[in-house]
């Protein structure tokens, strides 16, 4: 196999020690500046130097203090600034604003199949020739499906640089230690790889939307905390991206609640988004995983596609027997032997722990006198960080855990009987074990089940709205499969099998549908980015393959509705639609409109005035 690395076009790395001193009350801001008033970047950095050094009283000190210069795609600085300073940089000409960096999340084989992605992506020739920017947190290059096989010369559009990382153990470098970007990166373009399971489970050929397409990772998040994203970070990661002649951007990042508007100064996301969609390019964004309450849909910015999670066609069901002979359902990765009758428990939360040798109430253990050699059944009330390697030391044989299975396994991933079942087969186990005085259950291991007669949702996860910024505007666009996708992962995530995992979340959702942007882009290079919305959009499907209509997990589920999501992509007919083009009307129109979503002085603080009609379209496409 040839060297792995090269179709990573570009691993480029931002600033960890500023998210280290961000969590020291860094002080960090974003000095935005706009649209850029010169094409020569030397240029453009010489002004912001020039401005600082104005500000902090000498270029040598400006030098010390400035973090990033964004030159390419609009204009601005990160810097290390006093308040004082912050303030006067403000109020000095041409400064649009000074943001304070922030903090962004991450939003953590059969799911192209199930999309039915055929006539789209032969006629695109696998998404060859196409560049897919992921912001993210880094990439493992050596992956299966990151093989540069088959794939043909560097596209010449391709402004970036490539990094070669033979021999790199540095991590403090493009290289993933989470494993989530690698796993958006393999969904999106990861190459055919033969038999990819985790553990046995849904064995198959694993690949991407578009296998030939190109990958450029931009590695803004760290493994802090589960995973962090400066804001700072992530304006950088959109002006190289623009820069270099990516296709398509894929932001499986959110802020948290509470939410931000698209002209909020801590909206790092919406800002750079908006400079690359106004420069031709689609950026694709992660809905959130703050549902199923409703009005908590993220990156609501109307010239995002945002992307919900809905399941597949796909489970691994695990069947659990009761004494009674009863046989329910759960869903787990368990492939070890099957439990026979045994013992079933079910402990209130104070019998459930017990305190530590310390007495400290925090460091709870669960009470091996009650639960060694059974089945323990936990409802959501007892908190879901139970150590399961604690639990299988003490001789438990196994955890049935009330959730949801719509979540991902993340707790549920030792070789151990580690069953989620949802609450209302929960409450069956629970009525027959205090029915008896002698319970008992039998646990099988999980299997692999893919049928149309599992009718996809939307998960009970997945953000919901209406648009809490501005409801005019529905959100969120699209849902695609994020519910228990197996991908390329880091080999030294805590999960990986085989260098693949098994993860859940809209941050899953949205490389598939990245991927078939990429696709859409090369099959109608005419198509803007707003077309290329109006097709997906308008062409997502409604009902399941059986036939009926596709529902919303929650208490209670229901049918889904434009606020859970606006329909499942469907690459097949999105491919033939004869998109709808709006035309960019003049800037006096804007006076016209009775309601903009987005006034005309915000957008003029977002674009320093030079982008009005635009904000103007976006006006009229999404009131239409």
């Amino acid at each position: 196999m040839s060297n792995p690395s090269m179709p990573l076009l570009l691993l480029l790395l931002f600033s960890h020690f500023m998210l280290m001193k961000i969590e020291a009350k860094s002080n960090v801001h974003i000095v935005y500046l706009g649209e850029r008033q010169h094409d020569d970047p030397k240029l453009v950095i010489d002004s912001h130097h020039e401005m600082l050094a104005k500000t902090v009283g000498s270029k040598e000190e400006a030098s010390k203090l400035m973090v990033y210069n964004y030159k390419h795609g609009f204009s601005g600085f990160a810097a290390k600034l006093t308040e004082s300073q912050a303030q006067k940089l403000s109020e000095t000409p041409g400064v649009v604003q000074v943001i304070p960096n922030s903090i962004f999340s991450l939003k953590t084989t059969r799911s192209w199949d199930f999309l039915g992605l055929y006539n789209l992506l032969y006629n695109s020739k696998l998404g060859e020739g196409s560049i897919i920017g992921l912001i993210d947190t880094g990439i493992w290059p050596e992956s299966e499906s990151f093989s540069d096989e088959g794939l043909g010369p560097v596209p010449s559009g391709w402004k970036g640089k490539g990094f070669n990382t033979s021999g790199t153990i540095e991590f403090f470098s493009p290289r993933d230690a989470n494993g989530h970007g690698t796993h958006t990166s393999s969904t999106a373009a990861g190459a055919f790889v033969k038999n990819a399971n985790y553990k046995g489970l849904g064995n198959g050929v694993a690949r991407g939307g578009a296998p030939l397409a190109r990958l450029a990772m931009y590695k803004v998040c760290w493994n802090v905390k589960g995973g962090q994203c400066a804001a700072a970070d992530i304006l950088k990661a959109f002006d190289e991206a623009i820069h270099d002649g990516v296709h398509v951007i894929s932001v499986s990042i959110a802020s948290e609640i509470p939410l931000l508007p698209e002209v909020d100064q801590h909206n790092a996301i919406a800002t750079g988004s908006f400079h690359a969609v106004a420069k031709g390019i689609p950026v694709v964004c992660a809905a959130g995983n703050d549902g199923p309450t409703s009005q908590t849909v993220q990156n609501t910015a109307p010239w995002n596609l945002t992307v919900a999670a809905s399941s597949t066609d796909r489970a691994f069901p695990t069947l659990i027997t009761l004494g009674n002979n009863k046989t329910l359902t759960g869903q787990s990765t368990y492939i070890g032997k099957t439990i026979d009758f045994t013992g079933i428990v079910y402990l209130e939360l104070d019998e459930l722990y017990t305190a530590s040798a310390e007495g400290k109430n925090e460091a709870l253990l669960l009470n091996a006198t009650l639960v060694a050699g059974k089945v323990v059944l936990v409802f959501p009330s007892a908190p879901l960080r139970v150590n399961l390697t604690r639990v299988k030391a003490i001789g438990v044989a196994g955890v049935l855990f009330a959730r949801n299975p719509a979540y991902d396994f993340a707790h549920c991933t030792i070789d151990f009987a580690c069953v989620e079942v949802n609450p209302e087969v929960a409450s069956q186990i629970l009525l027959y074990a205090r029915s008896t005085r002698f319970p008992v259950v039998k646990v099988l291991p999980s299997s692999t089940f893919d049928s149309k007669l599992v009718s996809p949702k939307v998960a009970i996860f997945s953000a919901r709205g209406p648009n809490s910024i501005a409801p005019e505007i529905l959100k969120p666009d699209i849902a695609a499969p994020g519910v228990n996708i197996l991908a390329a992962t880091s080999p030294i995530s805590p999960f990986s099998f085989n260098g693949f995992d098994v993860l859940s979340g809209t941050s899953m959702a949205t490389p598939h549908v990245s991927g078939i942007v990429a696709l859409l882009k090369l099959a109608h290079p005419d198509w803007s980015p707003a077309a290329i919305k109006s097709a997906l959009v308008t062409t997502a499907w409604k009902n399941g393959p059986s036939g009926s209509p596709i529902s919303a997990e929650g208490t209670p589920i229901k049918i889904a509705d434009p606020f859970d999501f606006g329909g499942i992509v469907n690459p097949i007919t999105s491919y033939i639609f004869q998109a709808t083009y709006f035309k960019m009307l003049r800037d006096s129109r804007i006076e016209n409109i009775d309601k903009p979503i987005i006034s005309k002085p915000d957008c003029q603080v977002l674009t320093e005035k030079l982008y009005s009609n635009l904000c103007f379209f976006f006006n009229l496409y999404t009131s239409n």
